[in-house]
């Protein structure tokens, strides 16, 4: 049970867990999961609800996907553990999330942390190409 703080969710995004450049866990925001806030509440991310999958311990980093395009990542890692369970509904796990980079034109490559890239990589992982991910594997 998530929040992510940081960058601005609107309904159909979809938070993404990857572990060794592999997709393990999602969860779409939709209206249901949108805060609602009332005059008296501040307004407070709603929780996301994700599965992670994996027999391993392993790192694990988020991204946010828009429209088939991965506008927002983490900066951090956090490790997965089977079996576990992270955060409550009164205690949700914040994920912090940065935004990110506007491809600035044709043959842009970013690492999802940000990172310009002077060339496509060929190391197994997923990247920011021309503002479309990619797993490279």
């Amino acid at each position: 049970i998530a929040t992510v703080t940081g960058f601005d969710l609107e309904e159909g995004d979809r938070l993404l867990a990857f572990s060794q450049g592999e997709l393990r866990g999602q969860a779409v925001l939709s209206a249901a999961t949108e805060s609602q806030p009332s005059e008296s509440q501040s307004s407070e991310p709603a929780p996301l609800f994700l599965t992670i999958a994996g027999d391993a311990p392993s790192s694990l980093w988020f991204a946010i996907e828009r429209d088939g395009n991965l506008v927002a990542t983490t900066e951090e890692v956090m490790t997965y553990t089977a079996n576990a369970l992270s955060g409550t509904l009164d205690t949700p796990t914040v994920i912090n999330l940065t935004p990110a980079p506007t491809p600035s034109g044709e043959g842009s490559v970013y690492s999802v942390s940000g990172m310009k890239l002077n060339k496509v990589p060929t190391q197994r992982g997923i990247y920011i190409i021309n503002g479309k991910k990619v797993a490279v594997k």
